[in-house]
């Protein structure tokens, strides 16, 4: 997997967990509970199937790699807490972490941008 192919998931990513993000946001506003999304474990979403795995292997050895690491299983322990929350009808606790959430994942989208900057400079990432 060259540098381009690597920028260009790390950019889906950033548009899928944006996306996902607005759903969550939704769900603890009490506005889609008849769509709620079970909160997977960070290594069964599409993003952490990808980045353990293929991701791993063309950028583990990064700085900024487990950084990203970090800050995706912290968003999904924050999403699983709010999740439960809100299934449980208890919307307004749900809404006193909607802050916890936006903070976990701008960490991540931060995160992600010091990686990608880090693949495009990086001399052992391949072309």
């Amino acid at each position: 997997m060259g540098k381009t192919e690597v920028l260009m998931m790390l950019l889906k990513t950033k548009q899928v967990h944006l996306e996902w993000r607005s759903h969550a946001e939704r769900l603890i506003k009490g506005t889609e509970l008849n769509d709620v999304k079970a909160p997977a474990d960070d290594r069964c979403c599409e993003f952490g199937k990808w980045f353990g795995g293929p991701g791993k292997s063309c950028m583990g050895f990064l700085e900024h790699y487990e950084l990203v690491l970090e800050t995706h299983q912290v968003m999904h322990a924050v999403y699983r807490q709010i999740h439960d929350l809100a299934t449980q009808n208890n919307l307004k606790e749900a809404q006193g972490r909607l802050l916890e959430l936006a903070q976990a994942s701008d960490a991540l989208l931060d995160a992600i941008e010091l990686l990608e900057q880090e693949v495009l400079t990086s001399p052992e990432c391949p072309d």
